[in-house]
């Protein structure tokens, strides 16, 4: 009987980033996925010479976290700030890194930029934990600023935080990550996250590791506290150590509950993801010169993809991502959903009445869980859970949903390698 020193349950980016990671320590690794295909949320298909994420990623600069260590890099299109993003504000349209229109139109004045830059390079000077559990919303009231800067700071969490709610969205995360982009930078990976998932395949394989697609993993098998393995359909497998890369909110299902306390049992069941309805389109002509777009009501993310990376579009033509971020009761009211979409689409014709016109194809998605967390109060990186399960010996988390630092897509590398880490630590041996 094959053995292993780890079983990954998994295929996403958190998943295979822990089980290249574990391959390239020495540690003969199983992932298993249910799904016949990787990726997750953060899978790659194509359609009439398009390259498509499942909804809308970035790529900031967590990943290096995981590949440079393998000795590996991913080939990243930097994101070309200066072919500028679109602002909308009360239906005028602005484009960063120009200002003009933003005094022109009293989006913001004079007083206000001074205002944001003192106040901000105070945040930028302090420690972002001692803001974690101050919400936007109370910072911008405790400071007195204008209805204009509050606009403005919502865009700012929706880019970060993927989080347009302003009374629950965490300060100290956005300071966090702005410190972290502000290093790293935005971009994409080119030809999209298909490659890094093979890349990170690829080293997995070179370790002597395994991959198994459409494999479902029934329960984590765990005797006296301690993780021995897990149960598939028709066999029992057992290894040194199990990873769960699924979203910690589903960990309760794979084991018997009352192994977890009931706190964390209750904390991880209830842990609020972000959420929201994605269109793609594929579009006839390149219809646009920029590359995000961001609106404040409805809240929408917006990334002009094959203005980034070119290989994800046909030549002479574009690849266009609009993100609806939303409350996930909203998304699972599929009434609601549908006239939220309706409201969307609305949105953008309206704002650019030629769009609908250059539309080949388009993919709406309604997305119960964008990130594996939204970044609030309750949800700081403090707060989530550990990469370890308290109470069961040799059972890991690696996933967006843990207390690995980052936002969105950023927390899967984060938390791959943080868990790596601690199962160095705890192992502390070679095999």
């Amino acid at each position: 009987m094959v053995t292993y020193n780890a079983i990954v349950i998994g295929a996403g980016t958190a998943g295979l980033s822990i089980a290249a990671l574990l391959g390239n320590a020495g540690y003969k690794t199983l992932v298993l996925e249910k799904q016949k295909f990787v990726g997750g949320r953060a899978r790659t298909f194509q359609k009439n010479g398009y390259i498509i994420d499942y909804g809308f990623h970035t790529l900031r600069g967590s990943y290096q976290k995981v590949f440079h260590p393998l000795n590996m890099e991913v080939h990243r299109a930097r994101m070309p700030l200066s072919k500028g993003i679109i602002i909308e504000d009360r239906g005028i349209l602005h484009k960063l890194p120009k200002l003009s229109s933003f005094f022109k139109a009293k989006t913001l004045t004079l007083k206000d930029v001074n205002f944001l830059i003192r106040h901000l390079a105070r945040l930028m000077l302090s420690d972002p934990a001692h803001y974690f559990n101050v919400s936007i919303k109370q910072w911008l009231n405790s400071i007195g600023a204008s209805p204009r800067l509050e606009r403005l700071f919502k865009l700012i969490s929706l880019a970060l935080l993927i989080c347009p709610f302003l009374e629950r969205a965490s300060l100290g995360e956005v300071i966090l990550n702005l410190k972290h982009l502000n290093v790293t930078g935005m971009g994409h990976p080119e030809g999209g996250f298909w490659q890094v998932h093979q890349a990170l395949i690829w080293k997995l394989n070179k370790c002597g590791g395994e991959l198994r697609l459409g494999t479902e993993v029934k329960n984590i098998v765990i005797e006296n506290n301690e993780a021995i393995g897990v149960q598939l359909a028709d066999e029992e497998i057992q290894a040194d150590l199990i990873v769960n890369s699924l979203p910690v909110q589903k960990l309760h299902t794979l084991l018997d509950e009352s192994l977890l306390n009931e706190n964390y049992r209750n904390y991880i069941k209830n842990l609020r993801p972000t959420a929201g309805i994605s269109i793609d389109y594929g579009l006839s002509e390149k219809y646009f010169k920029e590359v995000m777009f961001l609106v404040p009501e409805p809240a929408i993310l917006g990334s002009i993809t094959s203005n980034i990376d070119e290989t994800t579009a046909p030549k002479n033509k574009q690849l266009v991502t609009f993100l609806n971020v939303l409350n996930l009761e909203t998304v699972q009211n599929r009434q609601k959903a549908q006239e939220k979409l309706k409201r969307l689409e609305e949105k953008m014709f309206t704002l650019f009445p030629k769009l609908e016109e250059k539309i080949e194809w388009k993919r709406t998605l309604f997305l119960e869980m964008v990130d594996g967390v939204e970044l609030n109060i309750n949800q700081t990186q403090d707060k989530r859970p550990d990469v370890q399960v308290p109470g069961i010996s040799n059972l890991f988390i690696a996933s967006d949903s843990t207390c690995a630092e980052g936002a969105g897509g950023d927390i899967a590398f984060s938390s791959a390698r943080l868990c790596f880490d601690r199962i160095m630590q705890t192992k502390n041996k070679t095999i």
